[in-house]
């Protein structure tokens, strides 16, 4: 019984680490993000606007999405 619970404790704790690693690399998008919600939260064209941004932003591979930091 000790063993399991110490192996879960373990998952548990590196569970946690991945979830840091994975907020700071993706704290600033994150940010920029809700800044951006904000914003434009009254914007009667912010379908439109979503769209134009996404045509207009920079590619990201899926390889570069999920490397780590």
């Amino acid at each position: 019984m000790n063993r399991l619970r110490t192996s879960g404790v373990c998952l548990n704790v590196l569970s946690l680490a991945h979830i840091i690693k994975s907020l700071k690399k993706h704290l600033d998008a994150y940010l920029d993000e809700l800044e951006w919600r904000f914003n434009n939260r009254d914007n009667p064209y912010l379908f439109r606007d979503t769209l134009l941004q996404l045509i207009k932003s920079k590619k990201l591979s899926y390889e570069k999405l999920i490397e780590m930091v």
